[in-house]
């Protein structure tokens, strides 16, 4: 077999060197495409949660909404930039690494159903974190990965009982409940469904090991919260518990 010659050296230099580029560029552009995948369709939630009095699926808002929400469709034929946009989000969508879950939480994520719609339980909002978000109603791993969920089995905002919410606390601050950390006793999580706000004040703060599933019951002839998520944020070990009452 024929030694390679000069010439044929530099074109595999070259295309080692673009196949290295395209890896790195791929690696700067993964995690900011993800975030906007999940920021979009955190974004058509919100927008049922809000623009709906009763919870509503997100298959009903399809013919409401472009790629780029609350922006008005102005033609029929989709641009490039929409194309390669959608594209991207498609593959992130479908990306193993959607599905990881904290240990922390895993004990607790119910059963995926792909084909089945998103329904929106209501707006959460607490002021003392600048946090407002819709709630999905199941909490499973991509629904988690969009924003906060509730539990099927749940009772709904405002019922006797415990509402109980789950969320990722991601890195990025600010991000799902990235700041519950911060709350203190006494601050209000507000629930918003349709036209009725109810309103929780915080009573209970404190952690539990991950086995510990006692904090999804609730107390008889009480209206209660309950927010779940990892503690600590990168390594968990244990859950924080946020608990607010009527």
């Amino acid at each position: 077999m024929p030694a390679p010659t000069l010439k044929g050296e530099c074109v595999m230099r070259k295309l080692l060197a673009w196949a290295l580029m395209s890896i790195g560029l791929g690696l700067i552009l993964y995690f900011p495409l993800r975030e906007k995948y999940y920021d979009y369709q955190q974004q058509r939630l919100f927008e049922s949660a809000v623009q709906t009095p009763e919870a509503q699926t997100t298959s009903e808002l399809d013919d409401q909404l472009s790629i780029h929400p609350g922006e008005p469709k102005t033609s029929d034929e989709p641009t490039r930039e929409t194309e390669e946009e959608t594209a991207a989000l498609d593959v992130l969508e479908t990306s193993p690494e959607t599905i990881e879950m904290p240990d922390a939480l895993a004990g607790l994520v119910e059963e995926s159903r792909p084909n089945e719609p998103r329904v929106v339980d209501g707006t959460m909002i607490i002021e003392a974190i600048d946090l407002e978000l819709p709630i999905i109603r199941g909490a499973s791993a991509e629904n988690m990965l969009v924003s906060i969920a509730s539990f099927k089995n749940t009772i709904a905002p405002g019922a006797e009982g415990n509402y109980a919410v789950i969320g990722h606390r991601n890195i990025t601050y600010g991000r799902n409940f990235n700041r519950l950390g911060e709350v203190s006793l006494g601050d209000e999580i507000k629930v918003k469904k349709g036209n009725t706000t109810y309103v929780y004040r915080i009573s209970d703060i404190f952690r539990v090991l991950p086995e510990d599933v006692g904090v999804l019951f609730g107390t008889s002839g009480k209206h209660q919260i309950t927010l779940i998520t990892c503690d600590p944020m990168g390594d968990p070990t244990h859950r924080l518990i946020v608990r607010g009452v009527l």
